[in-house]
This record gives C-alpha cells, sequence and structure tokens, in this order.
C-alpha cells in the first residue's frame, strides 16, 4: 500500500515536471496526447536501459532493483495518465482521496476503479518457538520484478510473507492467494523456473 502511495505522488510529479517542459502548466492536454499506453512503452524500454545509465552500484544490482526504484516514477505516471484519460485530469484529486491500496491497482487501473481490494492474510499463528523478525507483503509489482513476468504475477489477490530466527537460522514463511486456481499454477510454475535458475547459479558460483 505505501508504494502505492509512493506512485500516486511520485506519478503526478512526473507529469507536473514534464507539462512544465512542455510549458502546459495547467496539465490539460499535452500529456494526454500521447496516451498513456505510449508512456509505458518509454518506460518499458528505459528500466532495461536504467542501470546502464546509473552508477556502477546499481549495474552490478539484480535488475529487481533498479525497477522497484523506478516503479513509482513510471508506473505512478502512467497509472495517472490512464485515469485521466478515462474521467479528466481532475478525478487525480479524487486518487488523492481515496488512493490505491496495493501496486495490483497501479498497475491495472481498472481495478482501481472497480474497487478491487487485495485480500488481507494474516501471519502463520501456530504455537512455535521460533523468534519472530518481521512481516510484510510483496505485492503483485515486487513479485513481477522477482520473477521478471508480467503474466506470472498478474493473478495476484493478496500475500504476505513473515520472516522467523530459529536458532541463528532464517526461515521464511510466505503465503499468497490468487484469484483462480489457473492464475495460482501459472505463478506456481514460474517460481519453481525462478528457483531452479537461482540453485545453479549458486551451484555455479560455488564451483
Amino acid at each position: 500500500a505505501s508504494m502505492a502511495i509512493d506512485a500516486v505522488i511520485e506519478g503526478d510529479a512526473m507529469i507536473a515536471m514534464m507539462a512544465a517542459m512542455a510549458g502546459d502548466f495547467a496539465r490539460s492536454s499535452s500529456m494526454f496526447e500521447a496516451g498513456s499506453g505510449y508512456w509505458k512503452f518509454a518506460f518499458d524500454l528505459l528500466a532495461d536501459l536504467a542501470p546502464e545509465l546509473s552508477g556502477s552500484v546499481l549495474r552490478q544490482a539484480p535488475p529487481f532493483f533498479a525497477r522497484t526504484l523506478m516503479f513509482p516514477y513510471s508506473e505512478g505516471m502512467v497509472f495517472l495518465l490512464d485515469i485521466g484519460e478515462r474521467q479528466g485530469y481532475g478525478a487525480v484529486d479524487d486518487v488523492y482521496r481515496n488512493p490505491p491500496e496495493s501496486t495490483e491497482q497501479v498497475l491495472h487501473p481498472e481495478k482501481y476503479i472497480a474497487g478491487e481490494a487485495p485480500i488481507a492474510i494474516d501471519e502463520p499463528t501456530w504455537n512455535t518457538s521460533l523468534r519472530r523478525l518481521g512481516s510484510n507483503v510483496l505485492g503483485e509489482v515486487q513479485i513481477r520484478y522477482i520473477l521478471n513476468d508480467e503474466s506470472a504475477a498478474a493473478g495476484w489477490g493478496g500475500d504476505r510473507y513473515t520472516l522467523f530466527d530459529d536458532d541463528g537460522k532464517n526461515v521464511l514463511v510466505w503465503m499468497s492467494t490468487w484469484d483462480s486456481p489457473k492464475d495460482a499454477d501459472e505463478f506456481s510454475n514460474a517460481w519453481r523456473r525462478y528457483i531452479g535458475t537461482r540453485l545453479q547459479r549458486n551451484r555455479n558460483q560455488d564451483a
């Protein structure tokens, strides 16, 4: 939810900046001429180039980090432009009064408009001697970036991960729910491929 709110703030700032560069201080029409689809395409291209245009630390980091850093600026801007195309830019004021509840709603404005809220998942409640370290939600966008697979993440309904300490060892419990059994299977298959790739990469590094 905090990432979704960041996307509204930073996306609006991006629109204001680019509209000002075009001399359209009222943000009335210039940003909508190309359409949100154009800007999404442009940002998708930029996401692949961003690490190369940045410092050495970001170039060496997994692509997940660069895409996550760009999310509020790129997807936030596309989200608000989509809302503006549908309802006029004045509707952005309503977004501030009723902000999106998840990154899923930012990625899919139609779900925001329909009020499709994320499904809350409670933390594990079983009796355990494990020490709880923290808990949070990944959301659709971070799952998408981890897997590098939009389709596999698109059926996200909700998730929660909780990290425990087991005598100095980390134990991660991650639970998720999906829009349909088909969506769950698609994610599960993509996750297995991802884990397989990670394990093979680790073996190669150890060799």
